[in-house]
């Protein structure tokens, strides 16, 4: 039996988002009642193959019940919401953000496109921490972070979100201090050595933390891999690598563990601004392959727009699903790509217990579609509704 306010969902495509946080308008459920998203196909992040026809629950910000629509019954004084003819998704995440050189509208931007999570790569420490414990506190709108502070380098590396090492004992300080200050991981750029790495990625690991970031000049990506890097960024190292080669780079990826963050809209971008087709790029098209490769193989991907700098065409929220879709250009699926983009980022981020699926006990962190994304990727773009920790923002 379904009991309680109801409610429909219809994109306005003229409309904005609406985010309410502390008062509780008529487009927000109070937290103080169960919240019931009844005969919904649900594309969980886990599975392979959707749930029609299902409800799912939570209650203050937890899913409490996810199942069949006939199996479930909807707690006495829940808000309904009727899913029929639409799709629940996870919330997505974003692993290559760069905040702080966008500035903080980011945050309003990737919830609106339904990123709850990201991986914040590189930027100022002071405003990425003060944004992060504004979010945890409520007081503002914004994505869950995982965060790297400033990019760490040799010396002769540029200024810019730098935190520069010139030996052994500073490297060993840096990660020490960094850590200290709540940081999750550590990021390194290119201008740093083969022997510093080593160190940075010994004392993190010692802290229960690990190191990822660019292929150090002068060094291949597997190379960089066999240093302890958990990921790496970008397609460069790869593209003109022989087949041979790549093979090896693919065989020492999967010995270690390394993830491939691979940014493919990050190019593509520029070329769909220019008005081009970047199926007749060769860069593109090489990349594409490549990625197809590593990830029939089994080497894990991250998926992430690299926004950064305003006057980039990658932008916050909608680079995400540009991503998506360099991906599926690539040759995935797009239920491989929903899932790298939920539970495999969550997995990576250390968040499996918290969040990046549809399942009981998990953050209700989700965002409900009006078009099915299985049928066309882009259709994560057409969205009804997202809930951040169980809190709804939709548009009106």
């Amino acid at each position: 039996m379904r009991h309680g306010s109801h409610h429909r969902y219809r994109r306005r495509i003229t409309a904005g988002l609406v985010v309410l946080v502390v008062s509780l308008g008529t487009n927000v459920f109070a937290q103080s009642v169960p919240v019931a998203i009844h005969d919904v196909t649900v594309i969980d992040g886990i599975s392979t193959e959707p749930l029609e026809n299902a409800t799912v629950i939570f209650h203050r910000g937890i899913i409490t019940a996810v199942g069949p629509s006939l199996d479930i019954d909807i707690p006495e004084g829940s808000s309904t919401v009727d899913g029929n003819g639409q799709y629940l998704i996870p919330g997505l995440w974003d692993t290559h953000a760069h905040l702080t050189y966008w500035g903080e509208d980011a945050l309003d931007s990737l919830i609106q496109a339904g990123v709850t999570s990201i991986r914040e790569l590189g930027g100022d420490v002071d405003l990425v921490e003060k944004w992060k414990g504004e979010v945890e506190a409520g007081s503002r709108v914004g994505p869950n972070m995982i965060w790297s502070g400033p990019y760490l380098e040799g010396i002769d590396a540029p200024d810019e979100y730098r935190l520069k090492v010139a030996d052994e004992s500073e490297a060993r300080q840096a990660v020490n201090d960094l850590l200290d200050r709540g940081i999750d991981f550590i990021k390194i750029q290119a201008v740093i050595s083969a022997e510093l790495v080593a160190v940075l990625v010994d004392e993190a690991q010692k802290r229960g933390s690990f190191v990822v970031g660019h292929v150090p000049r002068g060094l291949s990506a597997a190379e960089a891999s066999s240093l302890g890097l958990r990921s790496i960024e970008h397609m460069g190292p790869y593209l003109r690598l022989s087949e041979e080669d790549l093979q090896a780079t693919i065989e020492t990826f999967l010995k270690n563990d390394t993830w491939l963050s691979p940014a493919l809209f990050s190019m593509v971008a520029p070329i769909l601004a220019r008005g081009e087709d970047p199926s007749s790029n060769d860069v593109v098209q090489r990349s594409n392959a490549i990625v197809l490769k590593m990830h029939e193989a089994g080497v894990p991907l991250l998926v992430g727009a690299n926004f950064a700098y305003r006057n980039w065409p990658q932008r916050p929220g909608s680079g995400l699903h540009g991503e998506m879709h360099s991906l599926v250009d690539a040759g995935l699926s797009p239920m491989d790509v929903l899932i790298l983009s939920t539970s495999r980022a969550a997995e990576f981020n250390g968040m499996s217990g918290r969040s990046g699926a549809i399942e009981v006990g998990l953050a209700a962190d989700l965002v409900l579609l009006e078009e099915d994304p299985l049928a066309d990727i882009r259709n994560t773009r057409k969205i009804a509704a997202v809930f951040l920790n169980g809190r709804e923002i939709i548009r009106d």
